[in-house]
């Protein structure tokens, strides 16, 4: 991932302060794009979770330096999104993500195989 990053319109981005415990981003289903540490970390590492107090799905290393980016090569997150520090990280990452309706009953999408030709 380039030091710069690209976030069309349907993606959000979320800063989260690491001095709190567990910030939790989303609670439904999510896409994790990648992040930047925007405040140099302290000497933890902070992991993202699959929901808040789920299965670590990624991390960051401890002393990442401001400007830092990381891909997660829009990694789908079932449970939701959660940042968890352990109640000793400081600095600030900014996640960009968005939430995923696709295939969710009543969010209008169809998947591409059923909708015919020429549309």
């Amino acid at each position: 991932m380039s030091n710069r990053m690209s976030t069309p319109a349907e993606w959000t981005v979320t800063s989260v302060a690491l001095a709190t415990n567990i910030t939790t981003i989303s609670t439904g289903r999510a896409v994790l794009r990648g992040c930047v540490v925007t405040s140099v970390l302290s000497a933890h590492d902070v992991v993202i979770e699959d929901g808040a107090g789920g299965s670590v799905v990624a991390g960051i290393e401890a002393s990442a330096a401001h400007g830092t980016t990381k891909d997660f090569h829009d990694m789908t997150l079932p449970n939701g999104l959660a940042v968890n520090p352990h109640d000793s990280g400081t600095g600030t990452i900014a996640l960009v993500w968005k939430a995923d309706h696709e295939g969710l009953a009543g969010s209008g999408y169809t998947p591409v195989s059923v909708r015919g030709a020429g549309v």
